[in-house]
């Protein structure tokens, strides 16, 4: 899936959660967000992963706890093919790939994510 394709289907989701859960349109204007993209291992410490990415780690886990509004979190998700593909010959690391370790979020994050009944993921 392409960059722009992903982009479009988050908004879809947002919009649609937005306009399911809020009636009223100033409320609609008016409500917070947090979004977190591609927060997941293989950026954070695995073949993508960086010291800085690493470092946030904790201070993104306190911004969940701390969020009282809707949370909404995606995934970078490649299959075992991925070197195969236009982005693979772009970026020749396997990274992403669906079902592995580094393809789920941080153990911490995730059982924050899934402890919060606002949130959902894309």
């Amino acid at each position: 899936m392409d960059v722009m394709t992903k982009i479009g289907k988050l908004f879809h989701h947002i919009l649609t959660y937005l306009m399911y859960e809020t009636f009223n349109f100033k409320k609609f204007t008016s409500m917070k967000l947090l979004i977190l993209v591609d927060m997941q291992n293989d950026f954070i410490d695995g073949s993508l992963g960086t010291p800085e990415a690493q470092a946030i780690v904790p201070k993104v886990l306190d911004k969940i706890k701390n969020w009282n509004s809707p949370i909404i979190w995606t995934y970078d998700t490649h299959d075992s093919n991925y070197l195969n593909t236009q982005e693979g010959t772009k970026l020749p690391i396997i990274h992403c790939v669906k079902g592995t370790h580094g393809w789920e979020y941080p153990d911490e994050i995730n059982a924050e994510l899934n402890r919060n009944n606002r949130s959902f993921y894309t």
